[in-house]
């Protein structure tokens, strides 16, 4: 059996190496640009080491674990965990869920409406947007600010725009099989069936983990290969471009978007229809301690800021920076006017990329934490067209992806556009290509 791969980004790497330690080792990643990893790959200015992208991973994970295992990463657990929210009043430290619903960020009535949860009735209503199941179902307070957090520190989105279906299904099955949220987490937990993860850092960094897929490929990965289309032939595929292609299997795991330009216009106009919003990482590096202690900020609703997240990456990961430094990261999103504006159009990337300014971002990120950072480095890196956006609608966009799938025999499709945009779904998605 040969399996091609169009990808080599992190969804391609995992699902390469989870295909090889299956024992298909007949196969090969085509990679379009002249190394692999994607946005998934560590910036080093100064002595900083800057993740653009996954910078931790929860584990023990069932399906990024045993890769990691395989292929040898070395980890630890973060050195520092606390979490923080940001709102206009002040910076608030954040408990985990459930006791975020009786810690001071909520006032007293919306912490009773919260704990109330579990007497609230389960209800057949359409699909409903992240905001709308968590008012549902944890009032209106304490609803807004956990749909807004959970789609911040998530898909940096607005919580009115994503699908809680598609984006978050957990909390979905929760209330289809207990009645309520809290019920469903508290009787996992005494069943021990929710597993206690722990956040982790590769040495090295996420580029590591790129090294370590690249050496078990070896001369299977292919680089600067520009693919033009995907053909059915007789035995399978073929991918143009190159010199083409032919393999039993193809996996397209470039993107939604990107593998639209490839397949036929049936399957192409639905993958078309894919969503992002654009984000930028700032890192910002300085000498002198952590300006805080801990493993983030998610600035909460009302701050009106562009600034969505601070990830306090020398407090947690001390190996990031140079002794004596801090490096903290900033993740920037649009405004959700902005994202809606340009919704179904390019140039709001290219504008949004202009609009960032490293002095703006700053000025922001020393008012979240209450402290002046006075940096010596400001490194951005710009995702375009950024992190997909699961939308009411998503579930039957996959369904109906999937339909078509199964009238092209040998082919696949993995990465974040589809079932989540965690590196844990992105080692899933390998187990079930591989299975497949």
């Amino acid at each position: 059996m040969k399996v091609a791969i169009v990808g080599g980004g992190l969804a391609g790497l995992l699902t390469a190496a989870r295909l090889i330690d299956r024992g298909v080792n007949d196969l090969v990643v085509l990679e379009r640009d002249g190394s692999p990893g994607g946005v998934a790959s560590s910036v080093l200015v100064d002595g900083f080491r800057i993740e653009p992208a996954v910078s931790s991973y929860l584990l023990p994970d069932p399906g990024l674990s045993p890769l990691f295992e395989m292929l040898g990463i070395a980890t630890v657990p973060v050195a520092s965990s606390g979490r923080y929210v940001y709102r206009p009043h002040g910076l608030l430290a954040l408990p985990q869920s459930p006791a975020l619903l009786a810690s001071p960020v909520l006032g007293p009535v919306a912490k009773a409406r919260a704990l109330s949860e579990p007497l609230v009735r389960s209800t057949s209503a359409p699909e409903e947007t992240l905001d709308q199941f968590a008012r549902r179902r944890f009032g209106e307070d304490a609803g807004s600010l956990i749909g807004w957090l959970m789609a911040t520190g998530v898909f940096a989105g607005d919580p009115s725009d994503l699908s809680v279906a598609a984006a978050f299904p957990r909390m979905v099955e929760l209330e289809r099989r207990f009645g309520s949220v809290l019920r469903g987490a508290l009787a996992r937990r005494r069943s021990g069936a929710a597993t206690r993860r722990r956040a982790h850092v590769v040495d090295g960094g996420v580029a590591a983990l790129v090294d370590a897929c690249s050496r078990l490929l070896g001369d299977r990965l292919v680089t600067s290969f520009e693919a033009t289309g995907v053909e059915s032939t007789d035995g399978g595929w073929e991918v143009t471009g190159g010199g083409g292609i032919e393999s039993e299997h193809l996996v397209l795991a470039n993107g939604a978007v990107a593998a639209s330009r490839l397949v036929d216009a049936e399957i192409g106009g639905l993958l078309a229809a894919e969503r992002r919003s654009p984000v930028s990482v700032v890192g910002i590096g300085g000498r002198g301690a952590d300006p805080l202690p801990g493993f983030g900020v998610l600035v909460g609703p009302g701050a009106h800021m562009r600034t969505r997240g601070i990830t306090l990456e020398s407090s947690y990961a001390p190996q990031t920076a140079p002794q004596g430094s801090y490096l903290i990261r900033a993740i920037v999103s649009p405004h959700r006017s902005e994202r809606l504006a340009g919704a179904d159009t390019d140039p709001v990337d290219d504008v949004f990329a202009e609009e960032v300014s490293a002095e703006a971002i700053v000025r922001e990120v020393e008012v979240v934490l209450g402290s002046r950072l006075d940096p010596t480095l400001v490194e951005i890196v710009h995702h375009l067209p950024g992190i997909p956006q699961y939308r009411v609608g998503h579930v039957e966009w996959l369904e109906a992806i999937d339909d078509m799938l199964t009238r092209r025999s040998g082919l696949h499709i993995a990465g974040w556009s589809y079932r989540g945009v965690g590196v844990s779904q992105l080692a899933a998605d390998a187990v079930r290509i591989a299975e497949k």
